[in-house]
């Protein structure tokens, strides 16, 4: 893997009047990008075992390399993050976009929502890919909150994981210390902090009707406040409906962030891993990072190798902010908006989706390991669900799955686009 990286990654120089994160990581959410990367997706639906539905997006079906991507906080197929990665990794590659419940007008029909350290969803996403293509190969690209729950679930699986290698981008790695750190900064707690519990707000308001009945008491508290921070929305709802027992309900966010936090378990994971970070990222922040290998700590070296696993490798830049990266570009490129724009103001565009890209195609090659848990195969049961042959109770109880929809065509990008989402943050 470092080989791989040190050959394809080459040097990122920012876009000049994007100077530091904060620049890099607002206007990310300022730009129209409509007009770039369009990308078709077939939407397959699936309702779970707990009653409560995700959306699996597919571009390019039917190939031997599967790309699985889990999204950001609140997103889906529709960011422009997610399409710039899928654009580059040309027509050899499935890309799968794993849409969490609730998002990407995928609706919410349990009182559950996502987390970040909920990962049945994934398993029982992977548990469909694999019954939908069997023996193909399949690789993780993960984004933010999305790229927390491939590295935790990656880890969990250990020896079974199902992926040759994975690719994480802008992962929080340590949440209790990246929320401690953001509420100890005024442009921390009120600006990012307050943001990102703004967006978990408005999805859980949109489907609040899937917990009037069972946490309405829940539903009122945290409607009582102004402004809620993410500590406060996690204390009082994704603790209670963030996953599902015996993990909860959690007794606070301080347990919540412990384990949830990808950092404590990546000692566990058995494939090549790359984490994609920057230093001036003012979310996925530099403390939160898993400590780098002795050797390590005093090189001048963009990569280093994980001291509690060699397996696990950061890449890390000085700029970029979070899930940002932009290069090139003109500042009116801001002002630009729908599908119809002067090519005299480009915009900028996402440094990190070639190298990325290249490198996804160099881990499917012979010359890097199956995935240990290629063998791992679905079973049918009786009442018509698809389910994993295990022993395993937890798995048995929430990793199953039956279809709802097959083949709905989503655009995103470009004139023709449909269905779109408004970009979150």
């Amino acid at each position: 893997m470092d080989t791989a990286v040190k050959e394809i990654f080459q040097e990122y120089n920012p876009t000049g009047w994007l100077p530091n994160g904060h620049f890099q990581t607002i206007f990310s959410t300022l730009l129209d990008t409509s007009n770039i990367d369009s990308v078709d997706y077939h939407r397959h639906t699936l309702s779970l075992r707990d009653g409560g539905n995700i959306s699996l997006d597919i571009h390019n079906p039917g190939k031997r390399k599967v790309a699985v991507i889990c999204h950001g906080l609140t997103g889906g197929s529709h960011e422009s993050y997610v399409r710039t990665v899928v654009a580059q990794l040309g027509e050899d590659v499935t890309s799968i976009v794993v849409t969490a419940r609730g998002c990407a007008s995928t609706k919410i029909t349990s009182p559950l929502l996502f987390s970040a350290g909920q990962t049945n969803d994934l398993r029982t996403a992977i548990l469909y890919i694999k019954n939908l293509y069997p023996d193909v190969d399949l690789i993780a690209i993960g984004f933010s909150l999305g790229a927390n729950i491939i590295t935790k679930y990656c880890a969990e699986e250990g020896e079974k994981c199902p992926f040759k290698a994975a690719v994480v981008l802008s992962n929080p790695w340590d949440l209790y210390k990246g929320m401690k750190e953001l509420e100890e900064s005024y442009l921390g707690l009120y600006f990012y902090d307050r943001a990102m519990a703004s967006s978990m707000m408005a999805l859980l308001n949109l489907h609040r009707y899937a917990f009037k009945e069972t946490h309405a008491e829940e539903l009122a508290l945290i409607n009582s406040l102004k402004w809620p921070t993410v500590r406060q929305f996690e204390d009082i709802i994704t603790c209670k409906v963030g996953g599902h027992p015996p993990d909860f309900p959690i007794p606070n966010a301080e347990a919540y962030c412990i384990w949830a936090s990808s950092a404590n378990y990546i000692e566990k994971i058995k494939i090549p891993f790359l984490g994609l970070n920057s230093e001036d990222d003012p979310i996925a922040v530099k403390a939160a990072w898993p400590e780098p290998a002795d050797e390590y700590k005093t090189s001048p070296s963009n990569l280093y190798k994980c001291k509690a696993n060699p397996l696990v490798h950061i890449y890390h830049t000085k700029h970029g902010g979070h899930m940002a990266w932009f290069e090139g570009g003109h500042p009116f490129s801001v002002f630009r908006t729908g599908p119809t724009y002067s090519d005299n103001y480009p915009a900028p565009r996402r440094w990190f989706a070639k190298p990325v890209a290249q490198l996804v195609g160099h881990l499917f090659t012979d010359k890097f390991a199956p995935a240990p848990g290629a063998s791992e195969k679905p079973v049918r049961v009786l009442d018509g669900d698809v389910e994993w042959e295990t022993r395993d109770t937890n798995l048995k109880e929430f990793v199953a799955y039956s279809v709802l929809t097959k083949g709905d065509e989503i655009i995103h990008g470009g004139d023709e686009s449909k269905n779109n989402v408004s970009q979150g943050f």
